[in-house]
């Protein structure tokens, strides 16, 4: 059983229904558990395509006391024989999971420590881990956060995937979709796939373009993204004079396309975990310029597929964007090394094969003999 808060657009839900679906009928029978209500988003649509039993708990805004009966009732329903949690929703499964399953309990950390959950919940954090539930790192930089933060020494680094396939470039997909955009073939597209939050300091990016590229009749910045800075953004990119520069695009089910129609990819966070977008990006072939955050540094190498810059340094964020605009043979080189860089390392059969070997670790750990679903 997963869990999860919801079935929104996001790269921790993203990844757990990435794994979700690949491993169901092969060796496991998964359900998975939702915080949250049906909406009918596409990454629903993906876990019912699949056959993926979900179960949704319909929990209100804010603190929802009534999800702790609810989530007794879907245990009691399922039993599981393994759990693997997500972000923030150990507030809700702890008192379970410590009565019954807190040797068969994963939890991933999707973010670094300090941030994964806010400061009065942390603490519940650390009652998890000292528990024995078993924390996985999405890249070793999340992994030290959890000692520094919880006092967790080394954590098992699972670091997360993606269909690397889904992503391939096509230069006829892209000259079509270029084409229907109004977009010139001249023009050089900077994209940003990331929610309008503090976190991906979306300011930073604004400052760094309009002292640079923005400058440049042919450049332009894509954003898609929604969230609760949508106004302040839009408000910045007016004073900076860049309306027409700046393309607002909302949540996107096509980020595929967008990705295949731009020339880089830029990202700008405080921190990170490690970004599904930005491992997208570099599928689709596209260079990254990045602040050197969390596990960014261990998907991107400095000067090789991409540009690395510390979150204080905004001139340098400038100059590489410059840097891209004017040249167009470093664009295509970093971009085919993305690429592969994307194919060696974060293809979706590596985390699956990983959490294969996890689940039946734990499960073995039981003295009980594992029945695999038998494969299809």
């Amino acid at each position: 059983m997963h869990v999860v808060p919801h079935l929104r657009s996001g790269g921790a839900e993203q990844m757990a229904v990435h794994l979700m679906s690949q491993m169901h009928g092969n060796g496991f029978d998964i359900t998975a558990l939702v915080l949250g209500k049906k909406e009918g988003s596409p990454l629903e649509q993906i876990l019912e395509q699949r056959g993926v039993s979900t179960i949704f708990l319909n929990k209100g805004a804010g603190f929802d006391p009534r999800v702790y009966g609810r989530v007794h009732r879907a245990l009691a329903q399922v039993g599981p024989d393994i759990i693997h949690t997500h972000v923030h929703v150990l507030r809700y499964l702890l008192p379970e999971i410590l009565f019954s399953y807190r040797d068969v309990t994963i939890h991933t950390v999707h973010n670094l420590a300090e941030w994964e959950v806010e400061p009065r919940a942390q603490w519940l954090q650390k009652v998890a881990f000292k528990a024995g539930i078993r924390p996985i790192s999405v890249a070793h930089e999340v992994a030290r956060s959890l000692e520094r933060r919880y006092g967790v020494r080394e954590s098992q680094v699972i670091p997360n995937c993606i269909p690397v396939e889904a992503f391939r470039p096509s230069p006829q997909e892209r000259e079509q979709w270029r084409s229907r955009q109004g977009i010139a073939p001249d023009d050089v597209v900077y994209t940003c796939v990331a929610l309008f939050r503090p976190q991906k300091n979306h300011q930073r990016l604004l400052r760094a373009f309009a002292a640079g590229p923005g400058k440049d009749p042919r450049a332009k910045l894509l954003l898609a993204g929604a969230g609760p800075l949508d106004e302040c953004l839009r408000a910045m990119v007016a004073a900076e004079q860049l309306v027409e520069k700046v393309h607002f695009l909302g949540l996107r089910k096509d980020v595929s396309q967008i990705l295949m129609g731009s020339d880089v990819f830029v990202l700008s966070s405080d921190y990170e975990g490690n970004p599904l977008a930005l491992m997208e990006a570099m599928a689709a072939g596209l260079p990254i310029i990045s602040t050197s955050v969390g596990g960014v540094p261990e998907l991107v190498t400095e000067g090789k597929d991409g540009f690395l810059v510390a979150p204080s340094d905004e001139l340098r964020f400038s100059d590489a964007l410059n840097l891209l605009l004017v040249d167009p043979a470093k664009r295509r080189g970093m971009g085919a090394a993305a690429r592969r860089s994307a194919e060696e390392k974060f293809d979706l059969p590596i985390m699956v094969q990983a959490y294969k070997h996890l689940y039946e670790s734990v499960w073995s750990h039981t003295g009980k003999n594992i029945e695999l679903v038998p494969t299809v």
